[in-house]
């Protein structure tokens, strides 16, 4: 079964300017009117559970142990620049602190814990945050939406800094032709760097097999073998607060099932990648 894309991909979190001053203070006194919301993916797969805070290790919570390839409720902070301290669960002690860009009020972010622990922590290839400005989504009830972000330094390193993706239908053999590209920021300061994320308007996909995600090097033409692949089954509960256990088709959209967020991570096991995904 072949699933055409309707609408060619846009990068559509761009560039989001490093502020070069300290953590807001008094996180508690946000209102509506000026705070952004931030949520923490956890994709380092060997940096053990963390727990990821505000400003300072007793600052707001954004994580509390939280374990790899998990997505995290948004939280309601300040607008600003603020610090992100990310620490083992439990610990008093910061592995690493990032420094956000600022947050746009009205907005919202996703703070991926990137890279691998082996390799360190605030180096291009160890811990870092990588920060993406989420899209505001008006996708048509009959469509579903695909934000794909790429957050994996070893993929990057490997030669993918750009990594093409497109569909496929689960349970058969091959992979359809590409629907886009997301591209890999590499360059940072104070262990930050602000990604942007690629997005697609698909037709719905309301019959069997269903529909999937394959994602692999930058590629003109379908592609015979692919970094990662994820279905909509396996997408856990984001924004729009469904997950996919309940959607054993893999059809979209279905119900709150309609935007699809997917996060390319650093993978484990001899695996280089690790796609999870969240439905915003």
């Amino acid at each position: 079964m072949s699933v055409h894309l309707r609408l060619p991909v846009a990068a559509l979190a761009a560039a989001i300017s490093a502020a070069s001053c300290g953590p807001l203070a008094n996180v508690a006194t946000t209102t509506s009117a000026s705070a952004a919301s931030v949520r923490v993916v956890h994709g380092s797969p060997d940096a053990g559970s963390l727990d990821v805070r505000l400003d300072s290790v007793s600052g707001t919570a954004l994580a509390s142990a939280t374990a790899y390839g998990r997505v995290g409720p948004y939280v309601s902070v300040q607008a600003g620049t603020h610090y992100v301290d990310i620490l083992p669960a439990a610990s008093s002690t910061a592995s690493l602190q990032c420094t956000s860009p600022s947050l746009a009020a009205g907005r919202k972010y996703t703070v991926v814990v990137a890279g691998t622990a082996a390799r360190g922590y605030g180096t291009t290839l160890g811990v870092q945050c990588q920060v993406f400005a989420e899209p505001s989504f008006s996708t048509p009830s009959e469509d579903y939406a695909l934000a794909l972000h790429h957050a994996s330094p070893a993929a990057a390193a490997a030669g993918y800094t750009v990594l093409s993706y497109g569909t496929f239908a689960p349970g058969t053999s091959g992979y359809n032709a590409p629907a886009g590209v997301a591209s890999f920021t590499s360059a940072f300061s104070n262990a930050t760097a602000t990604g942007a994320v690629a997005t697609s308007v698909a037709t719905g996909v309301t019959s069997a097999p269903g529909v999937g995600f394959w994602f692999a090097p930058q590629t003109a033409t379908a592609p015979s073998t692919v970094l990662a692949t994820i279905r909509p089954s396996q997408g856990v509960a984001g924004a729009s607060g469904a997950s996919g256990t309940s959607d054993t088709g893999d059809l979209l959209p279905t119900g709150a099932l309609i935007n699809f967020s997917v996060y390319v991570v650093d993978g484990q096991n001899g695996a280089l990648t690790l796609a999870i995904g969240a439905f915003d």
